[in-house]
């Protein structure tokens, strides 16, 4: 079991649907997934539960897992006087973590009332704080964990699971725990929200892809954190980092890394003399504790790469581009007594937003080529984050900065959370399709992994709320998802008929929809339609296809490669 065999827990598995056995294989534990008990409810007992037959699905060691780790809100069109409405019901959100430190103002309850009577679950913890009505599941990170978190979730009684976890590599949905986890949530009704990955831009490293997830990749918001670069000539330059402070207001000796004398900017490879009280610019990019111990004031760090993201040294530092990283090494190579200062950081406007942080893992889907993966995209880079004052990296400080799908998942999960609440009694699969089918579309100009960066687009709160159509699923659609066809539900307007357009379809490759129109003449009434495609390509092609009744458009994009 995900822990160990006393009756509660028993029961709990009961209400989860959900059997698995940790195993002790070699000294390491492992995991026996049985999937789903029959489906007898009198089965209520332990000797019972014994007797069932079960068979094994896949056994799979149990591994570590990696966490996905203000200005957002009113850039998604999220704003604090959105829609409401008196017919809105009480949503319990469960996320699914390393912690939480309920001490800061971000969990503070005050306005809330007491749990909804649905709410099944306890305050549980091994350490010393107050619970409240926001509540928080304690340390999973290991398959085990994993498992078992969700089990309590399920249990507990939540409507929504936030999870920002995952492994480097996408794994096969009957050994990759968030997919067993996630896919029996689904079954009881809870839509599961989750990160991407980090490990963008290289192509095929999206992780949890089980089409039953909505999986939510990073994208930059209309603020940058920049800290300023003056050099002694007159010249500004900006860079990104977090900088609490600058190096002053006085100009300091600027010295390339090559005449400290070394190559890089490692611990203990500057020599102290020559750092002591100067400006360092360093050929590579690192958390600047080698000019730190070598006495520098503060340094300016090269990134070859996408600079799209601002982190915290252990030193005033700026991170500009490589263009201006090179005005800056010509300017201290070419003057006989060059001087900077690094300043301060500060917020700015930034118009080129929004686009897919570079850090975001992107697709294809290496599991299921034919559904495409990430879902959407949110806001991810440079988000205001609670953050644990014990922390060692920051003590003493209640917020941080933070970028990361980590950051980007949660929006999206308080995006479905607000569907939820208009919509009790809808789908997983419905919400999911909400979210996916009305995103503001992004450039693939700005993105050159276009879909397989931010799949349909960029989170569009308000207008999921009322999308028209959408796409529903239940378990046995899942089962048979690869056959390519759709069921729609019409949930706006009685008497509405839907026509469907192929946007940008390619020369070469024929997109067919079968029927072209649906006549809805009730809500909630169900709809099918078959996608073809036809033809050769040998490059990436993207299109669209929209099914649209003058009011409502329902957008999917379509993307056909060739896969190696």
């Amino acid at each position: 079991m995900a822990r160990s065999l006393g009756p509660a827990l028993s029961l709990r598995l009961l209400v989860f649907h959900l059997s698995v056995v940790v195993a002790a294989l070699e000294q390491k534990a492992h995991i026996v997934y049985l999937g789903d008990r029959p489906r007898d409810e009198n089965k209520d007992s332990m000797q019972e539960l014994h007797n069932i037959y079960f068979i094994v699905v896949s056994i799979f060691l149990s591994q570590q897992r990696q966490l996905h780790t203000t200005r957002s809100w009113n850039l998604m069109g999220f704003p604090a006087n959105l829609p409401r409405s008196y017919f809105e019901t009480e949503v319990i959100v469960g996320m699914l973590d390393t912690g939480i430190w309920p001490e800061p103002k971000s969990f503070n309850d005050d306005g809330f009332g007491p749990a909804p009577q649905k709410w099944k679950g306890i305050c549980q913890s091994n350490h010393n704080f107050t619970c409240n009505n926001l509540q928080g599941l304690l340390g999973p990170l290991s398959d085990v964990d994993i498992l078992a978190a969700f089990d309590d979730a399920i249990a507990d009684g939540v409507d929504i699971i936030s999870i920002s976890i995952g492994d480097g590599v996408a794994h096969d949905y009957f050994t990759d725990p968030i997919a067993i986890g996630s896919f029996h949530a689904t079954k009881n009704g809870i839509l599961v929200s989750s990160s991407v990955g980090n490990l963008g831009p290289k192509r095929s490293t999206v992780v949890n892809v089980a089409p039953w997830l909505v999986s939510v990749a990073a994208s930059t918001i209309d603020r940058k954190l920049v800290a300023g670069v003056n050099l002694g000539d007159g010249q500004v330059f900006q860079g990104l980092a977090l900088n609490t402070d600058g190096s002053g207001g006085t100009l300091y000796p600027l010295i390339y890394v090559g005449n400290a004398p070394n190559k890089f900017c490692a611990k203990g490879s500057l020599d102290a003399e020559l750092s002591r009280r100067k400006v360092i610019i360093c050929n590579t990019e690192s958390f600047g504790y080698g000019p730190q111990l070598a006495g520098a004031v503060a340094a300016i760090l090269r990134r070859d790469g996408v600079n799209d993201v601002a982190l915290e040294f252990a030193l005033p530092v700026s991170v500009p581009g490589v263009n201006y990283s090179e005005s800056v090494l010509q300017y201290a190579n070419k003057t006989s007594n060059p001087t900077a200062i690094v300043s301060k950081s500060e917020g700015v406007f930034y118009k080129a937003a929004t686009y897919v942080a570079s850090f975001s893992s992107r697709g294809p889907n290496r599991i299921t080529h034919n559904i495409l993966k990430p879902d959407l995209a949110a806001p991810g880079v440079d988000i205001l984050a609670a953050w644990p004052p014990i922390n060692a990296e920051k003590e003493s400080v209640s917020y941080n900065i933070i970028s990361g799908t980590s950051m980007a998942c949660p929006n999206v999960t308080a995006v479905a959370a607000y569907i939820k609440s208009f919509n009790p009694t809808w789908s997983p699969a419905a919400i999911q399709s909400e979210l996916i089918t009305t995103t503001y579309i992004m450039n693939s100009t700005k993105n050159a992994d276009a879909e397989f960066s931010y799949g349909a687009g960029n989170v569009n709160p308000v207008a999921a709320l009322n999308p028209g159509l959408v796409y529903d699923a239940d378990e046995g659609d899942y089962v048979k998802f690869l056959c390519g066809e759709g069921t729609v539900a019409n949930v706006r307007t009685p008497n509405s008929t839907y026509q469907v357009n192929v946007i940008a379809p390619p020369a070469g490759l024929l997109i067919t929809v079968e029927p072209q129109v649906l006549a809805f003449e009730s809500l909630r009434e169900k709809k099918s339609s078959v996608v073809k495609h036809e033809g050769e390509t040998s490059s990436t092609v993207l299109a669209a296809l929209i099914w649209s009744d003058g009011k409502h458009n329902v957008r999917s994009p379509v993307v056909v490669y060739t896969s190696s």
